[in-house]
């Protein structure tokens, strides 16, 4: 019985260290992608299911963060992140709904997307963005 309680408890201080949101106030160690827009438009022509059915889209500009968590595995790194919020078709051939897909940026190129419906690991990395229009990804056909 106490070995099940103290196995609980080092479970919960263990999860929330996980799930703890990245320090957004972190002094970057780096330039921030500067053709962001170009890189990210060409990932989602190449990795979104149907990008062609992309709309509503947003972009943020690159915001640093000094963690990411891809929702499996805490990655402690110091990163830009540039967030997409859109809507697309999903396998089903209906809309999905707006959502986040945060771009993890080694200098110019993606190294890592994180996405999901409200409230994913993306939305956290994303809340404190500010978006703006990016129909460089809407109706690409």
């Amino acid at each position: 019985m106490m070995q099940n309680a103290i196995l609980k408890f080092v479970s919960v201080v263990l999860l929330t260290g996980c799930t703890a949101i990245p320090d957004h106030d972190a002094v970057p160690t780096s330039e921030p992608p500067t053709s962001y827009r170009e890189t990210v438009a060409a990932h989602v022509r190449e990795s979104f299911f149907d990008p062609y059915s992309t709309r509503d889209a947003e972009i943020s500009e690159p915001v640093f963060r000094t963690a990411i968590f891809d929702g499996v595995t805490p990655i402690p790194r110091r990163a830009w992140i540039v967030c997409v919020r859109a809507n697309a078709k999903n396998r089903m051939g209906a809309y999905s709904g707006r959502q986040f897909t945060a771009f993890v940026f080694d200098r110019e190129t993606i190294a890592l997307s994180l996405s999901g419906k409200e409230p994913s690991q993306a939305s956290q990395h994303c809340s404190t963005a500010t978006l703006q229009p990016f129909p460089e990804i809407e109706s690409q056909g």
